[in-house]
């Protein structure tokens, strides 16, 4: 039967306050990242859906728009299809789109702004955008996998580093409880 420690005693209040105080800060700067990259990525999302629907814009009216154009990403192959766009008449027809959006079907009833879909079996941002006559209909789609991988990445490296941190701490509280006793030890 062990008796007890004081030393043992501090030293273990000590380290699981410290590692309760990294896991609550850690998860709280987490789900703040998490929630802002969210709003970063939205944010993308409008900027690219008004950037390309103004370019279709300028283009239909130099060239009018007469079938549906397929714009591949030369040069670099999209086998995640990271980012899949479509542009349609009021008539529903397609007229621009990428080599990624040619077999997928992206929702015909997609509220304007920003929201969810699912496509094949997965969930999908969604930005629908009509131009000021209702002629142009922009719909632009991101994975929501895509988010979640740069969030994971972001959670494994938080907690490295907190790993990290809390051996350190580890080794720098039994050190001062270690020196702190000895000095106690010799004056006893």
């Amino acid at each position: 039967m062990k008796t007890w420690s004081l030393r043992r005693t501090l030293l273990a209040v000590l380290l699981g306050l410290t590692l309760a105080l990294w896991v609550g800060s850690a998860a709280i700067v987490y789900v703040e990242a998490r929630r802002e990259s969210q709003e970063l990525f939205d944010q993308s999302l409008i900027e690219t859906g008004h950037l390309l629907l103004s370019l279709v814009e300028k283009d239909a009216r130099q060239h009018g728009l007469t079938g549906p154009i397929d714009v591949p990403l030369r040069g670099h192959p999209n086998p995640h299809q990271y980012l899949l766009f479509k542009v349609r008449d009021a008539q529903q027809r397609v007229l621009y789109r990428n080599d990624a959006a040619s077999d997928i079907a992206l929702s015909r009833s997609a509220p304007d702004g920003l929201s969810w879909t699912s496509i094949a079996g997965q969930r999908w941002r969604l930005f629908s955008l009509w131009d000021p006559q209702r002629s142009l209909q922009l719909l632009v789609a991101e994975p929501t996998s895509h988010r979640d991988d740069i969030s994971r990445g972001f959670f494994y490296r938080i907690a490295l580093f907190g790993l990290l941190l809390v051996a350190l701490a580890t080794i720098a509280i039994w050190w001062s409880i270690h020196r702190v006793f000895r000095v106690l030890q010799a004056s006893a």
